[in-house]
């Protein structure tokens, strides 16, 4: 029973009920505005996830008690990389999306664990998150922060426990969703970038064990990535096997509503319509790994 209830997990387990609700509300609320039938088809079938690039498993039930797991690659050496600013810690990790389309974002889910531990099934120990949405890499010349959340939406485990090939059934970094809600912020088409950082954690978290697991294809290579690191001072590229390299990705998921094409506005309008249209707007040491 217990198997098959967290192997559930292996599919697209970012994806939370009161967000794509947040999102058929926020349908309804443009439907009241006059936007008709069309944002109904366009904009509330488009409810839900926006972009996905968080492939951290590698396993599927042969985790402790038949959880999924997240092995370290055949080319790393790392657990994952500090994204804590609890107490003196001032890291913070970034990582781009990016959107085929206009859009409002409702919530941005990231990925930690913090070592220790855990009773079964895991509890989130995570209660506070800091996470901006950038115009373009944060630490880069021109890059500016668009808009920004402390809201901590949901956290959740995924299901997930982050082991070596060797230690299968460790359960020491179970893996957390940690969900950032936004207001339905309006972003154009493009690439932005988010960055993060843990603000607040519970028992068993511990505040010196904070960190977030790199990217992993499933079969067991790890994927070359643009991830930065905020070290308290400057924001770095984020390396791999102490700083020797290769630069990895991060997982993160956005989600929101796909709003209509301007063109489909003006039709509206020349059916007698009353649109409502936002202008959109654009953006302790670095080698603090597990290893």
């Amino acid at each position: 029973m217990q198997k098959a209830l967290y192997r559930s997990f292996s599919g697209n387990h970012s994806v939370h009920a009161k967000h794509l609700d947040k999102g058929l509300k926020a349908c309804t609320s443009a439907i009241a505005l006059g936007l008709g039938v069309l944002l109904t088809s366009a904009n509330c079938a488009g409810a839900a996830t926006l972009s996905d690039v968080s492939a951290i498993t590698t396993g599927v039930g042969n985790g402790f008690n038949g959880a999924n797991t997240s092995a370290i690659a055949t080319n790393s050496t790392t657990f994952g990389f500090a994204d804590n600013s609890v107490g003196a810690n001032t890291f913070r990790l970034a990582n781009p999306f990016t959107l085929t389309s206009a859009s409002t974002i409702s919530a941005v889910t990231v990925y930690s664990y913090s070592t220790s531990t855990y009773p079964f099934p895991p509890v989130s120990p995570f209660t506070g998150i800091s996470l901006n949405i950038w115009d373009a890499a944060p630490g880069t010349a021109g890059a500016s922060v668009l808009f920004s959340s402390t809201t901590l939406a949901s956290t959740a485990w995924t299901g997930i426990y982050r082991v070596t090939s060797t230690t299968l059934t460790n359960a020491q970094r179970p893996v957390f969703s940690v969900t950032a809600g936004f207001n339905n912020q309006a972003l154009s088409a493009g690439t932005f970038w988010a960055d993060w950082a843990i603000t607040a954690l519970v028992a068993p978290g511990a505040a010196g064990s904070v960190f977030n697991p790199q990217l992993t294809n499933a079969n067991g290579t790890q994927p070359l990535g643009v991830a930065r690191q905020f070290t308290g001072g400057a924001w770095v590229d984020l390396l791999d096997n102490t700083g020797a390299g290769p630069q990895v990705g991060l997982p993160l998921t956005v989600e929101g509503t796909v709003v209509p094409e301007p063109a489909s506005f003006a039709g509206l309008l020349a059916l007698g319509g009353v649109g409502v249209w936002a202008k959109f707007r654009r953006k302790r040491k670095s080698s603090e790994v597990e290893a």
